[in-house]
């Protein structure tokens, strides 16, 4: 993966918060994010509004 993808999942979770019990979610898929690419920089600032 690369910086372009990092910002269409982030775009993707933008989306994603708009639905029903999105937020809550956008949430956690976040935090799930932050424990598996932990060592990855640049998606760590994309989401880190989540």
């Amino acid at each position: 993966m690369g910086a372009k993808h990092y910002a269409r999942i982030r775009q993707a979770m933008e989306a994603m918060q708009k639905l029903k019990d999105g937020k809550p979610a956008a949430h956690q898929l976040a935090e799930y994010f932050r424990e598996t690419y932990r060592r990855r920089p640049l998606f760590m600032v994309e989401i880190k509004k989540f």
